[in-house]
């Protein structure tokens, strides 16, 4: 089912490396390992086809799914949950696999699996139903003495990375149907769009200002009272045997996730 590469991990392979299906084959996240070295998630596409060779940006949270109070009072092992949904719509299992994060309150500082949410309508009054993996094991205190946030799995609704300060996931290395999944290559050598020129092979390498690319490593700069202050982007790989040169797709040795 690899398609004449070879799995390293003992993973037994139910959609093909350069397939891509409306049905979700594999838990999202899943890690396939290829005997070459190369390391490959198992993604979901945003509601937009795919372009090859272009880097890929996980979704950012919905603000009033995070840090929300709950809805109920819930004792050790319960693994139903109730948190305010602020009016935002919700859609059936759109964080199946991603986290419920208690972060303030009773219960803060503990992390759930998320198996499945309701769908909600967008009503102030609908709140988000979440079932978890794992039963809790500190009881949630209804109100704001026990807040919380679902946060989608980072490998749900990818999309071509739009800004060097997202979080870029991987790689996508062939053409993806929208709301499609497939495996996003995350490690190893791969051609990716190319941005701003590099000169010299093994330059660190983040995603850049042109949509999907990725450029030199460079610095965004702010002002914190009188202090100019200078931050990295993070690295998504290396130059890889080539000059990256603006518009062309470039070879790059990607490291995002091993």
């Amino acid at each position: 089912m690899a398609r004449g590469f070879e799995v390293t991990t003992g993973l037994v392979i139910q959609q093909g490396l350069f397939e891509d299906s409306s049905t979700s084959k594999h838990k999202l996240g899943t890690r396939m390992q290829l005997a070459d070295g190369r390391v490959f998630y198992y993604a979901k596409n945003t509601a937009t086809t795919g372009v090859a060779g272009n880097a890929q940006e996980c979704l950012p949270a919905v603000a009033n799914h995070t840090n929300v109070n709950m809805t109920a009072t819930y004792a050790v092992g319960a693994t139903v949950v109730s948190i305010e949904s602020g009016g935002t719509v919700a859609a059936v299992n759109q964080y199946r696999e991603g986290w419920f994060f208690c972060t303030e309150g009773d219960g803060m500082g503990h992390a759930y699996k998320i198996k499945s949410n309701v769908a909600t309508s967008g009503s102030s009054g609908d709140n988000l139903v979440i079932t978890l993996y794992d039963p809790l094991r500190v009881g949630l205190t209804a109100g704001a003495s026990s807040q919380g946030s679902a946060i989608y799995n980072p490998y749900y609704g990818l999309k071509i990375a739009t800004t060097e300060a997202n979080n870029i996931m991987g790689v996508m290395n062939y053409i993806v149907t929208s709301a499609y999944y497939y495996w996003l290559q995350t490690w190893g050598p791969t051609v990716v769009l190319g941005s701003a020129a590099v000169s010299t092979i093994g330059e660190p390498l983040t995603a850049h200002g042109t949509n999907g690319s990725v450029g030199y490593n460079f610095l965004a700069i702010t002002s914190q009272g009188d202090q100019t202050v200078r931050f990295p982007y993070a690295e998504v790989g290396t130059a890889l045997g080539q000059i990256t040169v603006s518009a062309e797709y470039t070879p790059i040795f990607l490291r995002c996730s091993a």
